[in-house]
């Protein structure tokens, strides 16, 4: 009993740590994307302002750094 009650925690951390993963790699690529794209959103200067002010608001509100892919 002690043998299946062990390793299905086992297989419950891997589960949940395989999952961890995937979000984060997928958190990662909508920041890069963000960032790669932020040229094509706001294109005038005007708009490159706001931008700035987007920003600055994910930064504080959710502690996201949109300015650089690497975190």
């Amino acid at each position: 009993m002690f043998v299946f009650v062990t390793g299905g925690l086992y297989g419950g951390i891997r589960y949940v740590d395989k999952k961890k993963d995937e979000a984060k790699d997928k958190y990662h690529a909508i920041r890069c994307e963000i960032v790669d794209k932020s040229k094509d959103l706001w294109k005038e200067p005007a708009q490159w302002r706001d931008r700035q002010r987007v920003f600055e608001m994910m930064k504080k509100e959710f502690d996201l750094n949109l300015y650089h892919e690497n975190k």
